[in-house]
């Protein structure tokens, strides 16, 4: 099965975006490093760019929307790995041009992949509402 360039970029992103969130800072020396190893060249280190700059950019705005969004749930008690999957999703969808449906069924996919076993339903859950408030399903 080939995996598509964007969904590579989503998984290498999620990764520097959860070191960010743990560490509390991501430096572009580390950030080149491990692009160099993981996306060298071209589209996928393009899109990995892109959406560390729009989401830490963003990022404010975007932690303010989810949490609105977590009737049930404290955010800051949401895992550091379901916040990041959560901010690539709603990054793409409100600032990033990415079709709801596209972004939620990507989530859904590192969700799934990386975050514990309930974490796609709940995921799901909260960027379908913020698709929903935001009009964004076409």
């Amino acid at each position: 099965m080939k995996v598509r360039r964007r969904t590579v970029a989503r998984r290498l992103a999620l990764q520097l975006l959860y070191e960010f969130d743990i560490r509390g800072e991501l430096d572009d020396k580390r950030v080149g490093l491990f692009l160099r190893r993981f996306a060298p060249v071209g589209y996928i280190n393009r899109y990995v760019r892109a959406l560390l700059k729009g989401v830490l950019l963003h990022r404010k705005e975007l932690d303010s929307l989810i949490s609105n969004l977590c009737k049930k749930w404290d955010y800051e008690r949401v895992s550091a790995v379901e916040r990041s999957i959560l901010r690539i999703a709603a990054y793409e969808m409100v600032y990033g041009g990415v079709p709801a449906k596209s972004a939620i069924e990507e989530a859904v996919e590192l969700a799934k992949r990386f975050a514990s076993s309930d974490a796609a339903s709940f995921i799901n859950g909260i960027l379908h509402s913020l698709a929903t408030q935001k009009g964004l399903f076409s």
